[in-house]
């Protein structure tokens, strides 16, 4: 989906990426995704799987690693050079859980990325910093399958994209409301230290706890913490 953000108006131009076909290239098998808008319809790269590494194929270029989602580097964070500007774009994984939909499990990353002048050793929650979630074999809440792991996505000024749904055999397993779900899993693993000095507190559900916790077990910065 596309809008303009400096005009404020939703033409909600409508795409999508369809897998349809195999190709092999040297010793890799790919998959074929196609971008399909109205009658419209063209190549527009490759994807594999090699374990829990997802890569990315353009036509004519080298492969590069779209997102590995068996990472658990929580709280490190990355920088490199924005292309916009020259500031440093900070990158942090903030949280790694799994999410239920529609009887299915999805493994979640929640990340925080930040501009700055310097490079950052924590980034924090708030509005300075913007939030985004990665899930496996869905893509990016901000970016769908366009993005590249670490790097940003070059758009025209004013455009923005946002995911909408994903389908699998004409079924929708994923929409957009389901990477803000409350986490399956109580092993949450969370920030220690890096992102969050005094990270909030959650319960085992994933849900973030807003008042002074009453006696039981929760979720903070990663740990599982008694309250007598």
């Amino acid at each position: 989906m596309l809008f303009d953000a400096e005009k404020k108006e939703l033409p909600e131009e409508t795409y999508s990426y369809v897998v349809r076909g195999d190709t092999a290239i040297g010793d890799f098998n790919y998959k074929k995704l196609y971008y399909r808008k109205g009658d419209t319809e063209r190549l527009a790269f490759m994807m594999r799987e090699q374990g829990s590494k997802v890569f990315k194929l353009y036509p004519n270029k080298e492969e590069r690693l779209f997102f590995d989602f068996g990472r658990d580097d929580v709280g490190l964070v990355h920088h490199w050079i924005s292309q916009d500007g020259g500031e440093i774009v900070n990158w942090v994984i903030h949280t790694i859980d799994t999410v239920l939909v529609k009887n299915n499990y999805f493994r979640r990353y929640c990340c925080y990325q930040k501009y700055s002048g310097k490079e950052l050793t924590a980034i924090e929650e708030g509005a300075s910093a913007q939030k985004d979630y990665w899930v496996e074999g869905v893509g990016s809440a901000r970016y769908g399958i366009e993005a590249d792991g670490l790097e940003l996505f070059a758009r025209l000024p004013g455009i923005t994209e946002y995911f909408v749904s994903c389908y699998e055999n004409g079924d929708s397993i994923f929409t957009a409301d389901d990477f803000t779900r409350p986490a399956y899993t109580t092993e949450i693993k969370g920030v220690k230290g890096c992102a969050l000095q005094d990270g909030p507190y959650y319960d085992l559900q994933g849900r973030r706890i807003s008042s002074k916790p009453l006696k039981g077990l929760y979720i903070k910065n990663g740990n599982k913490l008694i309250v007598k």
